[in-house]
């Protein structure tokens, strides 16, 4: 078929043949399919959708002209990927952390866009992090320290990096079945025995409700099951940010805290629950993941990762602070995960852009948090910013007013994760 009918087929919600599919991206990428003409096959399908068969062929067809990573792992290779959320920095700690479990986890990420920054924004707050790391590079990584995080290079599924451009820029990035290709293609290539997926759900995530999670966390589970690679999904709560910090270098500062073994906060919760999921599916390892925090293992590799990756974990660098304190008595009850996320770009800590330049060094540290008791004039966060003016007083007011201070204490706390996906 044409793509001229193709697209017209799919507009008209025909269900495609895998071929045919196959055939429209392999002439994306050799440029014999126009930008104008693969952004309406986009929208075609954010509009009607695709069944799993399309939705694996389409995921099939990515890998066109990429190439395919075999690393010389004694263990088992694994790697993880977050849909993104406020204050998610597992990847940080979850790499090193299965890494030093004696898994091979090459981690190909990516930088933010939107309200904050991505896991390579996040290392390039390292200062001389190097997060373009070349094929051999990547190899070399794996054989020094078990692990790395690093952008996907140029020739690393390509329809992925050209159709997500086009996607951005026109609307279509909600789409299910072109989610669930971007994310898999980019993983498929790298020779994975198993992939964990955390999907994140409600405010501050892509996924408002657990219903529209489930259906992504399906999609991604059972394509990559018919494509031959092993994975579950874990759907974790997103009405909240993760941690206590968000902003880039604050992330990584506490992500390296947690590699310390502080049990403080629920950045290590959802890690052990992550590398458990991991462990329950294809059983490599003994180890107790807690004691190899605990025992400082997974910091010595995530420190290893750092210097080979050319970077300097002592010069971390975060802006001055404005602390914001509570105007009223009570208890946590919510903190309001896409407010506070929204201060970010504010003050810098995200791009709208791709060629936007980021402050690595601003940021939100949370110090009171979801069903802490707090009294009238209580510090419950600092604004990390270069310079308090009066703008900055709208930016205070809407972090102080993320939080939802009520009489009484909550009945419960709300739960880390709501449930674990598998291939039906």
């Amino acid at each position: 078929m044409r793509a001229v009918d193709i697209i017209a087929a799919k507009r008209d919600g025909t269900e495609l043949a895998s071929e045919d599919i196959e055939a429209l991206i392999e002439q994306f990428v050799d440029g014999t399919v126009t930008d104008y003409q693969m952004s309406a096959f986009a929208m075609a399908v954010l509009l009607n959708g695709m069944s799993s068969i399309e939705t694996a062929a389409l995921t099939r067809g990515m890998l066109y002209g990429s190439v395919r990573l075999q690393f010389d792992a004694h263990g088992p290779v694994i790697d993880k990927h977050s849909t993104g959320g406020v204050g998610d920095k597992v990847s940080l700690v979850l790499a090193p952390l299965l890494a030093s479990a004696g898994a091979a986890v090459p981690m190909i990420s990516g930088r933010g866009l939107g309200l904050t920054g991505g896991t390579l924004d996040k290392l390039e707050s390292i200062t001389g992090f190097n997060a373009s790391l070349s094929v051999e590079q990547m190899h070399n990584c794996i054989a020094s320290c078990g692990c790395f995080i690093s952008g996907a290079t140029p020739n690393i599924a390509p329809a992925d990096h050209q159709l997500y451009l086009l996607r951005d820029a026109t609307a279509t990035v909600p789409s299910v079945p072109l989610i669930t290709a971007s994310i898999l293609s980019k993983k498929l290539v790298e020779g994975l025995d198993h992939l964990v997926l955390d999907v994140k759900c409600g405010t501050g995530a892509h996924c408002k409700t657990l219903s529209e999670a489930r259906l992504l966390a399906q999609s991604l589970v059972d394509t990559a099951a018919e494509l031959g690679l092993p994975c579950n999904a874990v759907i974790s709560n997103m009405d909240h940010p993760l941690g206590t910090t968000i902003g880039n270098s604050l992330e990584v500062l506490e992500a390296i805290d947690v590699l310390k073994g502080n049990t403080s906060c629920n950045v290590r919760e959802l890690v052990l629950q992550l590398a458990q999921s991991v462990n329950e599916a294809i059983q490599f390892t003994t180890t107790s993941f807690p004691q190899l925090l605990d025992e400082g293992r997974a910091l010595d590799c995530f420190e290893k990762l750092v210097k080979q990756q050319d970077g300097v974990l002592e010069d971390i660098q975060v802006a001055e602070a404005t602390t914001i304190h509570a105007t009223t008595s009570g208890y946590v009850s919510g903190i309001d995960a896409n407010q506070i996320a929204s201060v970010i770009p504010a003050i810098g800590g995200a791009r709208a852009t791709a060629e936007d330049k980021i402050d690595h060094q601003v940021g939100i540290r949370l110090l009171a948090n979801v069903g802490d008791s707090v009294e009238n004039g209580q510090p419950i966060a600092r604004l990390h910013i270069h310079e308090a003016d009066e703008a900055s007083v709208k930016l205070i007011n809407m972090v102080r007013t993320a939080f939802t201070i009520e009489p009484s204490p909550l009945d419960q706390q709300p739960p880390l994760v709501f449930e674990t996906v598998r291939p039906t």
